[in-house]
């Protein structure tokens, strides 16, 4: 759960305004509330030299995607794309259908910095209304 204190956003890019949530400090992850975001907005809205994906430094124009990782005082902190519990940086049809998994068949399909990429509108339960609205902002408005 995120407290109201620990949440904030970051609107220093021209044209977005990039909600980032920082979670406690024992979880320590951001989740970043919008999909398609590139490694050097992330460098620039965090102030952090690198990001890491599967142990590589990303490059600048690569999409940040759940599970990247990067430092700030030594200290390691996760990702998490909101929506984006497969892994690949933008919301799909993979995403809606592995989180029905997760809901409908599979708890252990997701865990982690997956499962809270899963809890689309922020109120701490995975259920229907998350892949709705998931469903709604690819389908309906476009992602």
């Amino acid at each position: 759960v995120v407290n109201e204190k620990d949440k904030f956003i970051l609107d220093n890019l021209p044209n977005k305004n990039i909600k980032v949530y920082k979670y406690n400090e024992s979880d320590k992850y951001y989740k970043i509330m919008e999909t398609n975001i590139e490694t050097q907005e992330v460098k620039n809205l965090l102030y952090v030299d690198k990001v890491i994906s599967n142990g590589e430094e990303k490059q600048e124009k690569e999409i940040i995607k759940t599970g990247d990782i990067f430092k700030i005082d030594n200290i390691t902190y996760k990702l998490i794309i909101n929506g984006d519990v497969n892994a690949n940086g933008i919301l799909d049809l993979s995403d809606i259908m592995k989180l029905a998994q997760y809901i409908y068949k599979d708890e252990k399909s997701l865990q982690n910095e997956y499962l809270i990429a899963g809890d689309f509108n922020e109120d701490s339960l995975y259920n229907l209304s998350d892949l709705m609205k998931i469903a709604n902002k690819l389908y309906v408005k476009g992602e």
